[in-house]
């Protein structure tokens, strides 16, 4: 993996697009579609700016011999609130590149930094995308509970809101090593 450059505009509009089967089944005029893809990458990354200026926009790529092929995208942040935790924002693979564990082993890459900066991590995800509510689960990723300590807007005066009619939240946290108890205490 490495940083988004400015060059890679082309390649995540592509994979924004991708990424949007439902706008596609929309059937609306090439033009049409083009316009509305492209600003709702905008809205997206628009929002991520907004509410995350401090995300960190990785490329994963396949490399052969000296070659890189890019065939997705996480975008990572590390929030402070609730409590400290690293936030998976967006993870996204070419369908053409998808089912061949690329995005688990991003997902196990990320699990082993925040393991060893002992975070949790938090996502979000469609309640409808349940492809990747299993890929999640399988990573070890648990749905929140409402009311629950886990649970992202939980903190020790407030409950958390009701479950989110879009949007699953789900959390993985770290194995609790005893080196990083005795650290701790």
């Amino acid at each position: 993996m490495r940083l988004v450059q400015p060059s890679d505009t082309v390649f995540e509009q592509a994979l924004y697009a991708s990424s949007r089967a439902d706008l596609q089944a929309l059937g609306l005029p090439a033009p049409l579609l083009q316009t509305l893809l492209a600003q709702q990458q905008q809205a997206q990354a628009h929002g991520m700016a907004l509410h995350y200026p401090q995300a960190q926009r990785w490329v994963i790529e396949e490399k052969a011999d000296n070659d890189a092929c890019p065939l997705g995208r996480v975008v990572l942040c590390e929030l402070a609130e609730p409590q400290p935790h690293l936030r998976i924002l967006d993870l996204a693979v070419l369908p053409g590149a998808q089912r061949q564990g690329i995005a688990m082993g991003v997902l196990r890459a990320v699990q082993a930094s925040a393991q060893a900066a002992n975070l949790a991590l938090r996502l979000a995800v469609a309640h409808s995308n349940l492809g990747a509510q299993a890929l999640y689960r399988k990573a070890g990723f648990l749905p929140d509970l409402p009311n629950s300590p886990d649970s992202a807007a939980a903190t020790p005066s407030t409950p958390a809101p009701a479950p989110d009619a879009l949007l699953l939240q789900m959390h993985w946290k770290p194995v609790v090593t005893l080196e990083a108890h005795r650290a701790k205490h």
